[in-house]
């Protein structure tokens, strides 16, 4: 049985759910209902942030609980895949390493609005693209503890 347990805690696995956030806690529901407490490692403290999104989350699980080691989104809450990733300034142009993806897309300066605010921050952004790794913004969320400064918004 204890062999099982540690068997099991060591092994990295996919889960997929819905994100709820409460009370600090950080919840996954997945698509049967099933509740995982999810435990950020590095790099997964913006899962925090991911509130009504659906993600998938890569880590080991030990009952109800779930650490995450990686993660990507896979639906912003309003049916869109968006774009996830730290936002970067490299001279004139603004981009952004998509974390679903792992292609560094350029963002239209003239849709961002207050994200220009969020230089080097993660952030979540829905939009569409203009052509070959070019988005124009429509909505953005920061992914960090404190609100967002700008005008964009947070996706609902």
């Amino acid at each position: 049985m204890l062999l099982a347990l540690l068997l099991g805690c060591s092994m990295s696995a996919p889960y997929t759910g819905l994100v709820q956030a409460e009370d600090g806690r950080v919840q996954m529901v997945g698509e049967h209902g099933e509740r995982y407490r999810v435990i950020p490692r590095e790099g997964a403290a913006p899962l925090a942030h991911l509130e009504g999104c659906t993600v998938e989350v890569t880590g080991p699980r030990l009952g109800g609980r779930l650490w995450a080691d990686d993660w990507r989104v896979l639906d912003a809450g309003d049916g869109s895949m968006p774009f996830v990733g730290i936002l970067r300034r490299d001279g004139m142009q603004w981009t952004l390493r998509d974390r679903n993806s792992g292609s560094t897309i350029m963002l239209d300066p003239d849709s961002m609005g207050g994200l220009e605010a969020h230089d080097g921050d993660p952030v979540l952004l829905i939009g569409y693209i203009l052509g070959a790794h070019r988005v124009n913004v429509v909505r953005w969320k920061a992914l960090i503890d404190e609100p967002p400064t700008g005008s964009g918004g947070a996706p609902r």
